[in-house]
């Protein structure tokens, strides 16, 4: 597997990324972005169930649709983004867990002991941290979610438009769903799929209450990114091609920036 680590936080750009590496690609990737301000909603959500679009605008914060299945889910500067993107295993099912166990294994290893849910994502102290989706193919799976270290908690909960109890701690994230769990996901119309929301935590929240080192989000991402290398044998990372950076900005202002696909029904 190489790594790749986008020098972009565009969101429009990553998520061309994510599809040209699944599409024009053959080899196993893991690919890290992190993303400036923005709500990322799943392929098939109706985007005026699930995004305050007046807040978002106040706050210019950027929407977006992506390739994969799912809910909507906040990203920033205090969020990682990990996609892993490989050829499937005709013999294996394409929507186990085993894609999250090198992430398990990282945050564990670092002494922040995240544990698997339900709906595939990863919980810590009662709070989930990392939501995920999916995007299968007939010869590749993709597997990315989110990471949330330091996230801006206020931006989350108000960017989402989700009807959101104020119980919980430091906010909630709709996300993290799989799009093949129907059954368990309330739908508002046929054609469209609803976020559940989940409470969530930073990361770094919980490092500072047991009196662990808690450095910032750009410390604490580099520190990631050292390990993911070390953990698949690699030296330094492999970037994109000047060419590859032209078919994925194409992709970008073909698909991902327009209005008929950001705004679809």
């Amino acid at each position: 597997m190489i790594v790749i680590i986008s020098t972009s936080r565009i969101p429009g750009f990553n998520l061309a990324a994510e599809e040209y590496l699944f599409s024009r690609r053959q080899d196993d990737i893991l690919f890290l972005y992190i993303n400036d301000p923005c709500v990322v909603i799943g392929c098939n959500q109706a985007i005026h169930d699930e995004v305050n679009l007046n807040y978002c605008k106040a706050k210019n914060i950027e929407v977006m649709r992506r390739l994969s299945g799912g809910g909507a889910v906040y990203h920033d500067n205090g969020n990682l983004n990990f996609s892993f993107i490989r050829n499937r295993e005709k013999s294996k099912f394409p929507l186990g867990t085993d894609f999250l166990k090198p992430v398990v294994k990282l945050l564990n290893g670092i002494g922040i002991p995240v544990e698997t849910g339900k709906r595939k994502d990863l919980w810590l102290d009662g709070f989930k941290v990392s939501g995920t989706a999916s995007h299968i193919g007939k010869d590749r799976v993709m597997h990315h979610g989110t990471l949330l270290y330091d996230t801006n908690i206020e931006n989350l909960k108000h960017s989402l438009a989700a009807e959101l109890p104020d119980c919980f701690n430091e906010g909630l994230h709709g996300g993290g769903i799989f799009f093949d769990n129907l059954s368990e996901i309330s739908q508002k119309s046929v054609s469209s799929i609803s976020s559940v929301p989940s409470p969530v935590r930073n990361i770094r929240t919980y490092l500072k209450e047991k009196g662990m080192d808690a450095p910032v989000s750009k410390e604490f991402f580099r520190k990631l990114k050292l390990i993911f290398l070390t953990e698949n044998s690699l030296n330094e990372l492999t970037n994109f091609a000047s060419e590859e950076i032209a078919q994925i900005e194409t992709l970008q202002e073909k698909i991902y920036q327009k209005y008929t696909w950001i705004y679809k029904k």
